[in-house]
C-alpha cells in the first residue's frame, strides 16, 4: 500500500481542495494520506483537529476510467502535526499527553537552528524530523545525530512536490537529499510530496524514480512510500496510545532470518509450509514495558545473602 504523508493544508484552504487532492491520490493508486497542519512553536491554542472529507460524492468517472468500487471508502484519512521551532525552550512542552497533541496520528517537528536539529535528534518524543531540504540549512547534517535520530526510531522525510516548482529549490533538494540518503542508508526514510494542489501530486512510482537522484535504490525508494510509512503508522499508534503493538506473521511467510521467532514447540518442524494456519505473534513493546523492576532484584540478592549466612 502506498501513503502520502505531507498533504499541506492551510486555513484558508477549503475542505474542497482537500478532497479534490484526494481524489487525485485514488487514481494515482495512494491507499492514503496524513493532511499536515503546520504550526510554528509554542504550540498553545494553535491545534485545530482534523476531520475527514467525506469522499462519497468523488466516486465519478474519470479520464483513465471508473474509480474501482470501494477505493474511496478504504482510502485512509490521516492527520498530522508538524511544528517548527528554532529554540529548544519553545518545544519543551510538546508533550504527547497533551491535550490536542495526540489528537494526530503523525507527530513532525522541524528544527530550523543547529541547537534545535541536536535537540530532535537527541531528546525529542516525536514521529518524524522534517527538515527543509528544498532549501540551503544553517547547519550540517551530522552522522552522529543521524544516528542518534535513527537509534531513537525517528524518521526523516523527503518532500519533492515543492521543488519541482523551481530550479534553484530542485537544486537544493538534491544536494540535501543525497546527504541524507548516504547517512542514513535509507533506513527510516519516507517519501513524501508536500503537495498543497492537485497539480503538484506524482504516482508513487513516479516519485520513486526521483529518489533514484538522491542514490536510493529502486526498491528501497517504493518502500520509502509503502513499507516504511506503514511502519512509521504503527509507531504513531503506540506513541498516542502507549500500549504494546502486536503484529501477527504467518510461520510460511519467515524469512530464515526471522526462524528464530518460531516457538520452541514448532522449533523442530522442517517444512514451515505445513504450518500456514499457524502464526508467530511479535510484540513491539512500549518504553514502560522496558523498564526494569530494581526493588525485585535488590529483594532477590538480599534472599540469597540471607540464605548463604544460615
Amino acid at each position: 500500500m502506498f501513503f502520502d504523508l505531507n498533504i499541506i493544508t492551510q486555513k484558508e484552504k477549503s475542505r474542497v481542495v482537500i478532497a479534490e487532492i484526494f481524489k487525485q491520490l485514488v487514481e494515482l493508486g495512494y491507499h492514503g494520506a496524513a493532511v499536515n497542519f503546520s504550526i510554528v512553536a509554542p504550540i498553545q491554542n494553535q491545534l485545530v483537529p482534523f476531520n475527514p472529507v467525506d469522499l462519497n460524492d468523488l466516486q465519478t468517472e474519470n479520464n483513465i476510467g471508473t474509480i474501482r468500487i470501494g477505493a474511496f471508502n478504504r482510502f485512509r484519512q490521516l492527520s498530522r502535526l508538524t511544528v517548527t521551532f528554532s529554540e529548544v525552550n519553545q518545544i519543551t512542552s510538546l508533550n504527547q499527553k497533551r491535550s490536542g497533541v495526540s489528537d494526530f496520528d503523525i507527530l513532525a517537528v522541524r528544527p530550523i537552528t543547529e541547537n534545535a536539529f541536536k535537540y530532535a535528534c537527541n531528546t525529542i518524543e516525536a514521529d518524524i524530523i522534517s527538515l527543509e531540504l528544498d532549501k540551503r540549512l544553517d547547519f550540517k547534517l551530522n552522522k552522529k545525530l543521524i544516528a542518534s535520530a535513527l537509534n531513537r526510531d525517528l524518521y526523516f522525510e523527503i518532500s519533492l512536490s515543492q521543488a519541482l516548482e523551481d530550479s534553484n529549490s530542485y537544486k537544493n533538494l538534491i544536494a540535501n537529499s543525497a546527504r541524507l540518503v548516504y547517512l542514513t542508508k535509507g533506513k527510516n526514510l519516507i517519501i513524501s510530496s508536500g503537495a498543497n494542489k492537485p497539480i503538484l501530486l506524482r504516482g508513487p512510482y513516479d516519485f520513486a524514480n526521483l529518489g533514484m537522484l538522491f542514490g536510493l535504490p529502486t526498491d528501497v525508494a517504493i518502500s520509502c512510500l509503502s513499507k516504511k510509512c506503514e511502519s512509521l503508522l504503527k509507531k504513531g499508534e503506540s506513541r498516542k496510545t502507549f500500549k504494546t503493538v502486536v503484529q501477527a506473521i504467518s510461520l510460511a511467510n519467515l524469512t530464515p532470518k526471522q526462524k528464530w521467532m518460531i516457538p520452541k514447540d514448532n522449533s523442530k518442524s522442517t517444512n514451515l509450509t505445513e504450518l500456514d494456519d499457524s502464526s508467530v505473534t511479535l510484540f513491539q513493546k512500549s518504553k514502560s514495558d522496558n523498564k526494569t523492576d530494581h526493588n525485585d532484584i535488590k529483594t532477590d540478592h538480599n534472599d540469597n545473602k540471607t540464605n548463604d549466612n544460615d
